[in-house]
């Protein structure tokens, strides 16, 4: 069973982030260039990596989530990992809460509350729908100090999970269809035989599903005519 704290944090705790957190002009922006497959894969290209995106305290999580924003094209907030619970969003980015039944999606942030500073990273993997664990890059996470420590694949269950933050990602759009080519065939041989009949050996196939077999249909023409498929 998934762990998951109320919404809402103490009242004390939502007025003191308020004097820190940008206004929603600050960080209003279109939809990001980038796919969610690109920023999945730009997350994982990311471990093995020591990102310090403010120059304090080596590579901390919220370091990755800063260059995260940055690849996606969307101005980030400042704050600890925590602040992410109630930061402003770029606009059409959606903040969703762990509640029993919820699974992210790769490329979602997941941002925890430890009662401290909070931890941040991105998920990469929901490990097939499920609802007991997912996988995630983190930074500061495996072996992490004062200096912090490089990103990593992590495997976690849900406990202390806060919320996700799903990026208004940008969807492929593929050239449409190509449709209403008419068939192209030819005959490559054709004589008759001793009975009378007639040999024929050719090809044919339709441009707008190349992949499927058709009907050909061959008419003899005059006294008795047929056809043959």
């Amino acid at each position: 069973m998934k762990k998951f704290r109320s919404r809402f944090l103490s009242i004390a705790l939502a007025f003191s982030l308020l004097a820190a957190v940008p206004s929603v002009s600050q960080l209003t922006a279109s939809a990001t260039s980038r796919t969610q497959s690109e920023a999945v894969d730009w997350a994982y290209a990311q471990i093995g990596k020591w990102l310090d995106w403010d120059g304090w305290y080596g590579a901390q999580c919220v370091d990755l989530i800063s260059y995260y924003y940055d690849y996606l094209g969307v101005p980030h907030p400042p704050g600890n990992a925590i602040d992410f619970a109630w930061n402003t969003l770029p606009s059409g980015w959606q903040r969703l809460w762990n509640t029993a039944s919820f699974v992210p999606q790769p490329g979602d942030i997941v941002v925890w509350d430890d009662g401290g500073y909070g931890h941040i990273a991105i998920v990469v993997s929901n490990n097939g729908n499920s609802t007991s664990s997912f996988q995630s890059v983190d930074q500061n996470w495996v072996g992490g100090g004062p200096n912090g420590s490089a990103g990593a694949l992590v495997n976690h269950n849900y406990s202390n999970v806060y919320c996700f933050i799903r990026p208004n990602f940008s969807v492929s759009s593929a050239p449409p269809p190509v449709v209403n080519h008419n068939p192209i065939g030819a005959i490559d041989s054709m004589y008759t035989t001793g009975d009378g009949g007639i040999y024929m050996e050719g090809w044919a196939y339709d441009p707008d599903f190349p992949a499927n077999s058709i009907e050909i249909h061959v008419y003899a023409t005059g006294a008795g005519s047929s056809a043959f498929t």
